[in-house]
């Protein structure tokens, strides 16, 4: 079965919620190799501490604001 069949027959919820797991695991992956701690990256982004556990956990979608935020303090510290 190809991706795109599985997408099609996975119930809606299903498929936003592997997605918001594979964006936590990204962002954990991410920040910890460069060696970023969880409260370092909530201080720099004014992201509360508990929402960047729960989004890398795959428990909580970010929106796309705080997506750029993240995204942001990645690129100045050169790192992604």
């Amino acid at each position: 079965m190809s991706l795109c069949e599985m997408l099609a027959s996975a119930p809606q919820w299903k498929v936003r919620r592997d997605l918001t797991k594979d964006y936590g695991e990204l962002l954990t992956q991410r920040r910890k190799k460069r060696g970023v701690t969880l409260i370092e990256l909530a201080v720099k982004t004014g992201i509360s501490y508990e929402d960047i556990d729960l989004v890398e956990k795959g428990l909580l979608k970010l929106s796309v604001d705080e997506k750029e935020i993240i995204s942001k303090f990645f690129k100045q510290r050169k790192i992604l």
